[in-house]
Formats: structure tokens, C-alpha cells, sequence
């Protein structure tokens, strides 16, 4: 049980050993399998922990969420968690904090230009090559570089989905074109 006045739950990610769900607008953690070591007077680790329903669950924030069940445009890399929050017209990022970084690294005007038809659908991936997530909002991917922290471009390929491998990545436009990067 969460607080419904944010909407049901609509997306759950891990992350960092932590389940982090979605709701219209709100991100939170739930509380799973959390456990504490003590130490007993032989100086031996003794685990506590609780088993059953989750027993509770914070908010990281209340100002952005999703409201698209099984949103594709959630997705992680090493450093963080990022979507597009559809309802605000914002792009998210989740490190430490959450910061709607569309705003604060100025492609919010671009976001804001697309009429409300064509923000529909949008998928996200993250490129372990190139540090690079990708946001595929309406015909083309506006993409974050996560070690220079900016966005850098745009790329013309717009794809519908994707597959993350280790070494490269296969990307999926209109079910029957395939792209393999990185290679």
C-alpha cells in the first residue's frame, strides 16, 4: 500500500538493490528484504529482519513520476535513474536526488515546442559505450551525456525499442528494421 493520492502504481524498477515504483506523481522506494546488523556480546553479526507484505515505503519525490503503465521510457545506468515524465513534459534524472534535468541543462524549450500529439510513446535507453542516454521523445532522440552532464545532440535515428548487451547495443525501428551500434 502507498498513498493513493499520487495514483496507483504504474511502473517498478530496480536499482542499486532497491525497488523504486511510479505514480502519476511520485517516486518512491518500497522496502524489501531490509534487514540490520547488530552485534551480540561474542562480537558475532546478528541479521534482523521482517518477512511478509512490504512493510514501507518512502518518497523520494512528489513532484514527477509516470503515469504510463510499463512507461519504456524508464531507464538506468551506473549513476542514475532517468525518465520522461509525459504529465509535466519534463526529463528526470534520479541520482541522489531527483532533478528534472531538461530544465536545468536548457532542452526544456525544445520539449515544450513539440504540441502534446507527438510526446507519445517515449522510449529511453542508455549506451554503456558512449556514457549516453538516449531519449526518443517524438521523431528523433535527444541525447544526455552522462560524463559531461549535458545534452550533446540529436540523433535522426528514432527507434521504437531496444536490447542492451554488455558490448553493444541492437535497436528496433518499426518492428522489422534492426540496428546494431557499437560495433
Amino acid at each position: 500500500d502507498v498513498d493513493t493520492k499520487h495514483g496507483p502504481i504504474t511502473n517498478l524498477k530496480s536499482f542499486k538493490n532497491r525497488l523504486y515504483f511510479w505514480q502519476s506523481d511520485a517516486v518512491g522506494i518500497a522496502a524489501v528484504n531490509e534487514r540490520s546488523l547488530i552485534t551480540d556480546n561474542n562480537m558475532a553479526a546478528l541479521t534482523l529482519g521482517t518477512g511478509g507484505i512490504l512493510s514501507r515505503f518512502d518518497y523520494v519525490t512528489e513532484q514527477n513520476g509516470s503515469s504510463i503503465s510499463n512507461d519504456k521510457s524508464i531507464t538506468s545506468s551506473e549513476a542514475g535513474l532517468y525518465w520522461y515524465d509525459f504529465d509535466k513534459n519534463v526529463i528526470c534524472q534520479l541520482n541522489n536526488t531527483v532533478n528534472t534535468i531538461s530544465k536545468t541543462l536548457n532542452v526544456q524549450s525544445y520539449l515544450n515546442s513539440l504540441h502534446s500529439g507527438s510526446k507519445t510513446n517515449a522510449v529511453s535507453f542508455y549506451d554503456h559505450k558512449y556514457n549516453e542516454v538516449w531519449f526518443r521523445i517524438y521523431d528523433k532522440a535527444l541525447v544526455y551525456n552522462e560524463q559531461l552532464n549535458v545534452f550533446t545532440s540529436f540523433y535522426t535515428h528514432n527507434p521504437n525499442w531496444f536490447f542492451p548487451f554488455s558490448d553493444k547495443l541492437i535497436t528496433i525501428k518499426d518492428n522489422n528494421m534492426y540496428y546494431l551500434h557499437n560495433i
